[in-house]
């Protein structure tokens, strides 16, 4: 079993702010992990893939995300970090299982 891990960050500009990832390689996405610049800021967090299909929605998260649901992931997607309560740097990791 292959586990890769993808690491990158959004920046929000106005409470929101998305990033395309590269081609992810197909596999199980095991856990994701978003984490605010502060630990006061609140905020929605999104993937939707290449064909604006929501995979996965989270609302309503203090400070960090760290969610171990296991779906299915491949190809570019899009992250996006919305209703943030302040702008700020996001970073973002996900685990996925070839």
């Amino acid at each position: 079993m292959l586990i890769y891990k993808y690491v990158n960050s959004i920046n929000t500009v106005s409470q929101s702010g998305s990033i395309n990832t590269p081609a992810l390689r197909g596999g199980l996405c095991r856990k994701v992990i978003v984490e605010a610049g502060t630990s006061s800021t609140s905020f929605d967090f999104s993937i939707k893939d290449d064909r604006d299909t929501t995979i996965r929605t989270y609302s309503n998260i203090d400070y960090k995300l760290d969610d171990e649901y296991v779906f299915p992931i491949e190809g570019e997607n899009t992250f996006t970090v919305s209703g943030a309560s302040a702008d700020g740097m996001f970073n973002i990791t996900l685990w996925v299982q070839e």
